[in-house]
């Protein structure tokens, strides 16, 4: 099951689960998200210091930076609100497939300059 359809099926489980359990099914995502987000960075931080000696540090990263900065703000506000609009979490999401499709490109940049290719 994906992040996004676990979220929508929390914001439209029944009456009967508690804000409290809503509270920590919350969480639990919003802890799921930081931690691949935190993972990706990491990744991208480790080729960019790997590579920024020889001069290949680009802006691609930064812009990554950036947008994953930007994310982790709308998932925060999403989630400390108990914001149950679907087109907005929607909305969130496609600005996060669109940032990973940046660090995509940025892994394969930092690995055709590893391989030389």
């Amino acid at each position: 099951m994906t992040i996004t359809s676990t979220a929508m099926a929390i914001t439209t489980s029944s009456s009967a689960s508690t804000h409290k359990d809503y509270a920590q099914d919350v969480e639990h995502i919003r802890q799921m998200h930081l931690q691949k987000i935190a993972d990706n960075v990491t990744i991208v931080k480790h080729h960019a210091a790997r590579n920024e000696q020889e001069g290949y540090f680009t802006e691609i990263n930064e812009d990554f930076y950036k947008g994953m900065s930007t994310y982790c703000y709308c998932m925060a506000h999403y989630y400390r609100n108990n914001l149950t609009d679907e087109k907005h979490l929607s909305d969130i999401h496609d600005q996060y497939n669109s940032f990973m499709e940046v660090f995509k490109e940025t892994k394969n940049y930092y690995a055709n300059i590893a391989t030389g290719t």
